[in-house]
């Protein structure tokens, strides 16, 4: 269930993974994890490395869905911003957040449509 949020609020959906987990979870090495695109990283000026969002993997890896759509999502926001677009239910989604949405066999052209409206300008949130 995606959590309740303000529209002020930022949505930084966890749990996330060093960069030698997700590089595991990815079956890459870390070089190759670095310069992938498709993977939101969250750096800050405290940490040593930057951290990965857990939702971008499943068994298999780098969730294809989820990168496509971060793929898009990033010529448009930042990293929190794109994470938390990912993580907000949206009405053309039946209410559910894109990551929902997919993560239950929702199609993802409808997800990229919405972040081509991003693109168009339309509201980000």
């Amino acid at each position: 269930m995606t959590p309740a949020a303000t529209t002020q609020d930022t949505i930084l959906l966890g749990p996330f993974y060093t960069r030698h987990e997700a590089a595991h979870r990815a079956q890459l090495s870390a070089a190759e994890l670095i310069e992938r695109d498709g993977l939101i990283r969250l750096a800050g000026r405290f940490s040593v490395e930057e951290a990965y969002f857990a939702f971008q993997f499943d068994v298999g890896g780098i969730r294809p869905d989820v990168a496509a759509a971060v793929t898009h999502l990033e010529q448009q926001l930042d990293p929190c911003r794109a994470a938390d677009w990912l993580a907000r239910p949206h009405p053309e989604l039946a209410g559910r957040a894109p990551l929902e949405w997919l993560r239950s066999g929702g199609r993802l052209d409808m997800v990229l449509g919405l972040i081509g409206a991003l693109e168009e300008g339309s509201p980000a949130k």
